[in-house]
């Protein structure tokens, strides 16, 4: 009987121990809970911050982006559109959207056949970007109208020179559309020689008086090879 006693006193401490053991994982385990909710609460804070911040860093980049552009569609199709930029963030990286609004309906000019639209928005992000950067002002643009349609062209001409005028922008365009001809500074023509595979290139002081070389394959001319 006492041999039963000492056995069962035995059992009743490791049970003791062992209840012990549970209580102070248990309590450790709450411990690690409560650092996990406050991390979590950091974490959620921290990624408001970084929201909000994104989001003052955006307004401030896409108001001068969006003031350019509309004033460059503007000058080819006044009132028609109204440009607007939507940023977003998704996976801690900013996603933009930039389309037109017409009359509330949203236009994406590269999926409607806007072709001559998407030009004017191309310009106004391009001038817009240059500026905002503060680098040497220079822009190479190849064909930049060449969806603009013809009766646009010479007034699309006129607002390129007089904005490399006002904002010292330095341009540099290769272009095959004669209504804009006259409107360079200088104009280079280039013709590349097919028996020799070498370029020809030809300062041209009035390039409307000038011959379309590709139908005068036999047409001599002043060009320096280079």
């Amino acid at each position: 009987m006492l041999r039963r006693l000492e056995l069962i006193t035995d059992k009743v401490k490791e049970l003791n121990g062992q209840k012990k053991g549970y209580e102070n994982d248990v309590a450790e385990a709450e411990k690690q809970l409560v650092v996990q909710k406050n991390e979590t609460v950091l974490a959620t804070e921290a990624n408001a911050i970084v929201e909000l911040v994104a989001a003052e860093i955006n307004s401030k980049v896409s108001a001068p982006l969006v003031k350019t552009t509309q004033a460059m569609v503007d000058s080819i199709f006044p009132g028609e559109y109204e440009v607007k930029m939507d940023f977003s963030t998704k996976n801690h990286r900013t996603h933009v959207d930039i389309y037109l609004d017409m009359d509330g309906v949203k236009i994406y000019p590269m999926d409607d056949d806007g072709g001559g639209v998407m030009n004017m928005m191309e310009l106004g992000l391009r001038f817009a970007a240059l500026e905002m950067s503060g680098q040497r002002k220079t822009l190479l643009l190849d064909q930049p109208l060449k969806d603009l349609s013809d009766e646009y062209l010479p007034l699309a001409g006129k607002i390129l020179k007089r904005l490399s005028k006002e904002r010292k922008v330095q341009l540099i365009i290769i272009n095959h559309l004669k209504p804009l001809f006259p409107f360079a500074d200088r104009t280079f023509h280039f013709k590349k020689d097919l028996a020799t595979g070498r370029s020809l290139l030809k300062v041209v002081d009035n390039p409307e008086l000038e011959e379309d070389y590709s139908t005068h394959t036999n047409k001599p001319n002043k060009m320096e090879g280079i």
